[in-house]
């Protein structure tokens, strides 16, 4: 019986040494965070000059934060007083819970973001964030407002093929769509953050279907930086030195029944 005894702590150790190297690759969450967005303005003033309207076809009227932009409907975010000299950068947009509540025409994104450590690329979800940018549009093509915001940072590889990096920021304010590529990427794990930075690129889809202007693809506008903080993970091998003990119990008892 003694070889049996040793055969079932060995597949008892094993198993818990799987289970310690299956842990060690467990998901990461994030918990909360927010973004920067430094815009060029020189670079806005020379977008959507395509149309023949000279340049300024773009320019920023109003910046509204996370908590500011929440307060209003979709209508609300277009009539309200344009700013006197709005700033085209340190705009922060900071990362919204796992649930949102939307007024009418309103589209922020909830935050459910879950990747393996070491590779934030191979997520799920996406990171929402909240906030809104809003540019007045040249009357010389029609006037009105271009509002972007309700972002989700999120990657997808489909992105490369359009010249960006995967990494890329969707509007979700309608017409909703990638609104811009992070070029250029920096990405930073440590074991409690996240850090996503790069340039911001103007999108292959907005650049053709937005402004009409196939050459702005890719325009750097401005610079981005993301930092999240991640849930602490639980040391997997607490659970396992467990597992090990149990095991290590379950032999003694075998034993000490069979010398009773």
């Amino acid at each position: 019986m003694k070889p049996k005894t040793h055969m079932t702590k060995h597949i008892i150790l094993t198993f818990a040494g799987s289970l310690l190297l299956n842990a060690s690759a467990s998901a990461a969450l994030l918990v909360s965070g927010s973004a920067t967005i430094d815009y060029n303005k020189t670079a806005w003033d020379g977008l959507a000059s395509g149309f023949g309207a000279g340049p300024n076809v773009l320019t920023l009227d109003r910046y509204f934060t996370q908590a500011d932009a929440n307060a209003l409907t979709g209508a609300q975010l277009l009539s309200d007083p344009a700013q006197p000299s709005p700033s085209y950068t340190g705009q922060v947009y900071a990362m919204n819970g796992t649930s949102v509540s939307n007024l009418t025409g309103r589209y922020t994104q909830a935050t459910d973001f879950d990747f393996t450590l070491g590779t934030p690329q191979a997520h799920t979800g996406e990171i929402g964030l909240g906030g809104v940018s809003r540019f007045t549009v040249s009357p010389l093509i029609g006037g009105g407002s271009l509002v972007y915001g309700d972002f989700t940072l999120q990657y997808s590889a489909t992105r490369i093929g359009l010249g960006g990096s995967g990494w890329y920021l969707k509007n979700n304010i309608l017409p909703a769509g990638a609104s811009f590529d992070i070029l250029n990427p920096n990405i930073v794990e440590t074991p409690t953050t996240l850090s996503i930075s790069g340039d911001l690129g103007v999108s292959y889809e907005v650049a053709n279907f937005l402004y009409f202007t196939p050459s702005d693809a890719g325009v750097d506008v401005g610079d981005f930086s993301f930092v999240g903080n991640i849930a602490p993970v639980p040391e997997p091998a607490t659970a396992c030195f467990g597992l090990v003990a149990v095991a290590a119990s379950l032999v003694r008892n075998r034993r000490s029944r069979r010398t009773a």
